[in-house]
């Protein structure tokens, strides 16, 4: 099986498209976003155009999503708690004398 065919295969399997997406199915892909909301971000949203047709590629519109999405950084809730009340401060065991 040729190289070409496969990957449009699993692109097939993984987005449950062949080929690419005119303007309507990409504004669906990107989040139920509206046809009028894709035109006027076309400078950022990767694109060809054929005649007059606009064409998307669901590989690039993932890679364009998962690029402008917000990764979270883990939050370290002890570092926020001591930095607001100070370091911890530990008790002071007296020894018994044996």
């Amino acid at each position: 099986m040729s190289e070409m065919k496969k990957e449009k295969e699993e692109c097939c399997r993984y987005y449950g498209v062949i080929g690419f997406l005119n303007i309507r199915q990409a504004a669906e892909f990107l989040g139920g976003r509206s046809v009028r909301w894709v035109r006027s971000h076309l400078h950022e949203i990767p694109h060809r155009k054929l005649y007059d047709r606009l064409l998307f590629d669901p590989k690039e519109l993932r890679a364009y999503v998962e690029a402008r999405s917000e990764r979270c950084p883990p939050i370290d809730l002890d570092a926020i708690v001591a930095q607001l009340l100070g370091p911890r401060r530990q008790r002071s065991r007296k020894k018994t004398g044996d």
